[in-house]
């Protein structure tokens, strides 16, 4: 609307929607509020129910406005409509048309004299069911990679983060009341051996804290998994904003009998799947329960107080690549690195089970048909199970010394030779390594045991197959 040889004062503007379709002609089933604005100005709102009604058209008329539009500018005028939060089935997909009519604007111009205006102005819009809510879950930029933690064997070790998670809001404002992770152990069976509490963040905000057990939530004893779920943290998140939230730990003292020894590990992780599925507890605007997709998935952090840590180097199997191959030559190099004292480490090694391991630098595991042999079956399956333990690291005392701060290289080589009768496929991994303060220690078996999970595959040989006996 321009404003030409005065000023011009608004006074009245006439709107009319029409509801097109064969949804209900009640138009609070389709929209709740009625306004007016001049530019960015709103001048006045009326409830949707506050209009005359005939047939399926709507009129409202916006009276005693006074806004002034000065000589040479132009006030553009816009009508904003509020829809109701849910729209029925019935009138799903039914268009509605707003309009102000041909003469529809009344104005005083600077002469005093009133007059009517525009030549009608008509805009339509599409009504429907809203999109269900939607949540995508995924690794914050700060997720924990893979790392050797420094623990305390006389304390716990509080603020270690574990898990970081980006929860991003889709179609509506979402609503998380309950939010699961999982822990994960490498070799102790009960992850509240290892980890006492746990608390999610929002930023420098706790929101809620919780114990770890082994059995809580569901979890099965024994599994070396514990669900932990954080219940009725109320956190609202914005359609397309996205929240991060963090997972942080107080870990129990280690290298005690009554919780875990350096070299253990823990994983967190959340996901959508179960059994984590069904502890998520999340709704939209409309109340709806919502399902998130995606996962975050933790570094695998690996426990120390010596600041000792055993990492993969590589790993081989070697024969003589015939179908009636006698025996194979397994290998596997692993790095050593030393803390802030230097570490020594006997020169043999022996599989994890025999009760002299104590008194051995490597301990490892010969598999077959999925499952680590028993001690007795060394002896009573093989010709030959031979392994040797060299490094780089120099000799002191009959072992190993790594200095502190420094690393070294370690081989394990085991060659083993079934009898005939146990020929099959067998692969080998490295489970420990003992470590001592002093020579006189690790060949007396005092030591810390370093251990390494089973399900670690950096530490296993591929499988070969070996016929046994001679040929």
């Amino acid at each position: 609307m321009d404003a030409e040889g005065g000023d011009v004062q608004l006074q009245r503007v006439d709107v009319t929607i029409t509801i097109q379709g064969n949804g209900s002609s009640n138009i609070t089933k389709y929209i709740d509020t009625v306004a007016l604005y001049l530019g960015s100005t709103r001048l006045a709102t009326m409830d949707a129910s506050d209009g005359d009604k005939s047939g399926k058209e709507w009129s409202y008329r916006f009276a005693n406005l006074t806004p002034v539009i000065k000589n040479g500018a132009t006030g553009t005028l816009y009508v904003k409509v509020t829809p109701i939060n849910s729209i029925g089935a019935a009138e799903a997909g039914d268009d509605v048309d707003v309009e102000i009519p041909a003469d529809g604007i009344r104005a005083t111009a600077a002469d005093g004299i009133s007059e009517t205006y525009g030549a009608g102005y008509l805009e339509t819009f599409s009504v429907d069911v809203a999109a269900a809510g939607g949540v995508t879950i995924s690794e914050g930029d700060d997720n924990p990679d893979d790392a050797t933690v420094d623990t305390d064997d006389n304390a716990t070790t509080e603020d270690v983060t574990i898990l970081e998670v980006n929860v991003k809001a889709k179609n509506q404002d979402i609503t998380i009341n309950n939010f699961p992770i999982r822990i994960t152990t490498g070799t102790v069976v009960d992850p509240g051996k290892v980890v006492q509490t746990v608390k999610l963040m929002n930023g420098s905000k706790t929101l809620k804290s919780q114990s770890v057990s082994d059995t809580a939530n569901g979890s099965a004893a024994g599994d070396k998994i514990a669900l932990v779920v954080f219940n009725n943290i109320n956190q609202d998140i914005s359609k397309g904003d996205t929240e991060t939230y963090s997972v942080v730990a107080t870990l129990k003292k280690s290298n005690d009998a009554a919780t875990y020894n350096d070299g253990e590990t823990i994983v967190a992780d959340t996901d959508v799947l179960a059994p984590l599925d069904a502890k998520w507890d999340i709704e939209d605007s409309n109340g709806d329960a919502v399902n998130p997709t995606g996962s975050s998935l933790g570094g695998t952090l690996t426990l120390s107080a010596e600041g000792f840590n055993v990492t993969a180097t590589s790993t081989d199997v070697k024969g003589s690549g015939t179908s009636d191959d006698p025996a194979g030559t397994y290998t596997i190099k692993f790095r050593v690195e030393a803390g802030d004292e230097a570490v020594y480490i006997a020169p043999s090694a022996i599989d994890a089970g025999n009760a002299g391991a104590d008194a051995n630098g490597a301990l490892y595991n010969a598999i077959t048909a999925g499952a680590a042999l028993a001690t007795a079956n060394y002896a009573a399956n093989f010709v030959t199970a031979d392994p040797v333990l060299t490094s780089t690291a120099s000799m002191s005392g009959g072992t190993y010394k790594v200095n502190a701060g420094s690393s070294a290289t370690f081989t394990l080589t085991l060659t083993l030779e079934p009898k005939t009768a146990n020929g099959g496929s067998y692969s080998v991994e490295l489970v420990g390594v003992n470590y001592a303060d002093s020579a006189a220690n690790a060949l007396a078996g005092t030591v810390t045991t370093y251990n390494i999970s089973t399900d670690n595959s950096n530490f296993e040989t591929d499988p070969y197959f070996i016929a046994g006996g001679a040929h």
